[in-house]
């Protein structure tokens, strides 16, 4: 029953960001919304399978379907970032390789309780999400710059480290009671997906301005 409400309450999340990011891109007609409503159409599919798959067998889902959905996301995500960083071409420092140590080494941790083509896509698409985030927030730090794209970073990076958490949780505590800790981290990440699409929408915003005042 737990999993089922924390299930609802993520799907109206995502339904709510996915509905104002569409509305935007009628209005704007940009890459920026084009992009996050493929980010939260995506999540929206996969979650939205998930929960009628528990509400008609009573049971999570066995096939990768909802995960091939979330990771479709990532890269959406990946992509708005890469976007709204106007970055053309990659910068490599060293300190960016431990990103895809982290990543491989639970990719292959992963892989005792899940089968390797998922395991496998999920560390890919997380590397680029991680690296672009990650990219962002240093390159604020070295110019001194705090404005809305720092924040978009640190919530991807958030984002991220709490579908980690939420994958770990999983292959060690079971249960569809409150003291799973897992259903409270996904609640978590729900806040998170809606906070993305805020600052997403400050960000645009605050270009809108910009170019106004030129």
């Amino acid at each position: 029953m737990i999993e089922k409400i924390d299930n609802t309450i993520q799907l109206a999340g995502l339904l709510l960001c996915f509905a104002l990011s569409l509305v935007q891109l009628i209005r704007k007609r940009n890459m920026t919304w084009e992009l996050m409503s493929l980010f939260y159409g995506g999540f929206l599919f996969g979650e939205l399978y998930w929960l009628l798959y528990l509400l008609l067998y009573d049971e999570t889902p066995r096939f990768i379907t909802p995960d091939m959905a979330w990771y479709v996301s990532y890269l959406f995500l990946f992509l708005a970032l890469q976007y709204l960083s106007g970055e053309r071409f990659f910068k490599f420092r060293p300190v960016y390789a431990l990103i895809p140590v982290f990543t491989v080494g639970m990719c292959v941790f992963f892989m005792q309780w899940g089968d390797y083509v998922s395991n496998i896509l999920a560390a890919g698409f997380m590397t680029a999400l991680i690296y672009r985030a990650g990219r962002g927030l240093d390159e604020r730090r070295k110019s001194g710059v705090r404005d809305h794209y720092r924040t978009l970073c640190l919530l991807t990076l958030l984002y991220c480290a709490l579908e980690y958490a939420l994958w770990i949780i999983s292959c060690f505590w079971m249960g569809d009671s409150l003291l799973n800790p897992y259903f409270w981290v996904d609640l978590i990440l729900t806040v998170i997906l809606v906070a993305i699409f805020f600052t997403v929408l400050k960000l645009e915003m605050q270009k809108e301005e910009k170019e106004s005042a030129v």
